[in-house]
């Protein structure tokens, strides 16, 4: 569940005044800008199982992210934007067998490990470098703008972003 409409849902409207970003990351200029009313969607309730997660993508207008895990791991992927590298790529399509697609745990187990092995700098090197790690609850992670990145659920989740 990827929820961005939390004031449309009576349940879910109870959690807004709860729903503080991080100390660092509370500046919001589209809402600065714009007002509330007319910015973009900018905050979102995500549940989700093991094995899910979302595949590697940018965040739309350039913006940042922040997500918290509130219960449960998360393994993220991020690669820094560059002129070389585009969604084809990153995405592994070249690389992918027949049956296979890039949802998460199919792009984490299967299309990752290629990619690493033939765009990392042991092979192209287009991808010179990337960033992976495990979010545990409580944690936070920054997104900055126009960064790839990609998620796997490695438990039951619940995060704010």
């Amino acid at each position: 569940m990827f929820e961005s409409s939390l004031e449309d849902h009576p349940e879910a409207k109870a959690m807004v005044p709860e729903y503080e970003p991080p100390k660092f990351l509370k500046q919001d200029l589209f809402t600065e800008l714009l007002g509330e009313e007319k910015a973009p969607p900018h905050r979102w309730f995500l549940i989700g199982p093991k094995r899910s997660g979302s595949e590697i993508h940018q965040d739309p207008l350039g913006t940042s992210a922040w997500n918290t895990s509130i219960a449960g791991r998360k393994r993220w992927l991020l690669i820094p934007p560059s002129k070389d590298i585009d969604k084809n790529l990153v995405r592994g399509k070249h690389l992918m067998n027949k049956g296979e697609d890039d949802e998460a745990i199919q792009y984490f187990d299967f299309i990752l490990p290629r990619l690493k092995k033939k765009e990392g700098p042991e092979g192209s090197g287009v991808i010179p470098y990337w960033i992976e790690c495990i979010q545990y609850p409580g944690e936070t992670m920054f997104v900055p703008s126009n960064w790839w990145h990609a998620v796997l659920n490695l438990d039951v989740t619940v995060a704010i972003t």
